[in-house]
């Protein structure tokens, strides 16, 4: 085994099955060395380091006879590895810093999602296409240019970016045919109007076809939804959420968690409520962050506390993800 670890970590060795359930329980980020004939798999949770071993090819013949191990399992555990973790590892352990914004208009006390616009999420993977409301959004024009779409695939693999010249009340067509999960659409590009003039819609067939997925409102820029998608294998940990309420009334805003790619798995609360009175601004941050593991979707909802009328909502939530 090349791989050294500092002396001062308690090293803690496990086989493949139970290190992927002390994995789960403590969401750790995985790390392998490769030497060529062994991989050696780890993940640190101070002060102890969580370690497995499994061999690429025969292993010792001093374990076989222990009885502790078989060159079957090892295969088995192998390929497991291989298919399912060896991609995601090795990743950098600095996390990514992320704010998501969001506004949307409630109406009497019905939870509602802080999103600017509708979003109708696909659940499984194509080609899209983009097209403007106004000719002033196209590649030369005043407008928008070009939009920026990131998203996840139908598994949750992820995040990709795709960046696409506009061509007005035309469609065009997206490169890339494994678009599934969108986590934002926004104007990467612009004309002398600095913005989008038009509304921006993203659909869900090439040529313009299907139903709309997305749209960015006419100067906005970018969609404001206040979601984000935990990819898979993804670590997400939310550490504030801030809202403001436009009107008369009071509200509370929660975070909700659920997994896109699991039909029977229930969506939940995973945050206390942020009760923000009339024309105020209010925010909670986390002592200990809220911990998502991916695949995994998260989404900011508010309600009015009046039973008639509208409220306006301005919301965003703070996470790092590693």
């Amino acid at each position: 085994m090349s791989l050294t670890l500092a002396p001062q970590f308690t090293q803690i060795n496990y086989t493949w099955t139970n290190w992927k359930t002390i994995q789960v329980l403590k969401t750790g980020n995985h790390q392998y060395d490769d030497d060529n004939s062994v991989y050696t798999i780890y993940f640190y949770d101070g002060p102890e380091v969580h370690i497995c071993t499994i061999w690429k090819g025969t292993i010792p013949e001093t374990i076989i006879t222990n009885g502790t191990y078989t060159q079957v399992q090892n295969n088995i555990d192998k390929s497991d590895f291989e298919t399912n973790f060896k991609p995601y590892g090795n990743k950098s352990l600095e996390p990514s810093a992320n704010v998501v914004l969001g506004y949307a208009t409630s109406v009497n006390d019905a939870l509602t999602i802080m999103r600017a616009t509708a979003y109708a999420q696909p659940s499984t993977n194509a080609q899209r296409s983009l097209l403007s409301s106004n000719a002033d959004d196209t590649s030369a024009g005043t407008g928008a240019r070009t939009i920026k779409i990131t998203y996840y695939d139908q598994t949750l693999a992820g995040p990709f970016y795709e960046i696409a010249s506009l061509n007005g009340v035309t469609p065009v067509n997206t490169v890339a045919s494994n678009i599934c999960f969108i986590e934002k659409i926004e104007v990467n590009t612009v004309g002398n109007q600095l913005s989008n003039v038009g509304t921006i819609t993203l659909k869900a067939a090439v040529a313009g076809g299907g139903i709309t997925i997305g749209t960015i409102a006419a100067g906005d820029g970018v969609t404001y939804w206040c979601h984000h998608y935990v990819g898979t294998n993804k670590i997400c940990r939310v550490i504030s959420v801030i809202g403001s309420i436009d009107g008369i009334n009071s509200g509370a805003l929660e975070v909700h968690k659920l997994v896109p790619t699991s039909v029977t798995t229930p969506e939940t609360t995973i945050s206390p409520k942020l009760r923000i009175t009339p024309n105020n601004t209010g925010q909670i941050t986390f002592d200990v962050p809220i911990t998502v593991v991916g695949p995994a979707f998260i989404a900011v909802y508010g309600r009015s506390d009046a039973t008639s009328g509208n409220l306006d909502w301005f919301s965003k939530i703070g996470f790092y993800e590693v």
